[in-house]
């Protein structure tokens, strides 16, 4: 099974509070369990309407490292984060969008 990376489910972890059944549960480090691409997309919030296009989450590949971008209605910024993996891209978006306030403990 992959997950995103050992770092970044902790800080994740810290952050949402966040528990990823699917992914076996906790790593061999207390207080830090491990997330799944699924379950990572899952938890992210849904997009709406911008102007006239579709806000959305994108999933990509390029050069060699995944990415993912993320549109966000409200403020309308985008974010977009880069890993060498999905799992580490997805979970880099979802740090990202906790600091930004985008996401809260209180999430899904």
């Amino acid at each position: 099974m992959n997950t995103a990376n050992l770092e970044l489910c902790q800080e994740l972890h810290e952050l949402s509070g966040w528990i990823d059944p699917g992914a076996g549960g906790w790593s061999h480090v207390p207080g830090a369990p491990y997330y799944t691409l699924g379950f990572l997309l899952r938890k992210l919030p849904e997009t709406a309407p911008v102007y006239d296009d579709i806000g959305s989450l994108e999933l990509y590949k390029a050069s060699g490292s995944w990415g993912i971008w993320y549109c966000v209605v409200d403020d309308y910024g985008n974010y977009d984060t880069e890993a060498n993996t999905p799992e580490d891209a997805a979970a880099k978006l979802a740090i990202e969008l906790f600091k930004q306030g985008i996401l809260t403990r209180s999430e899904k």
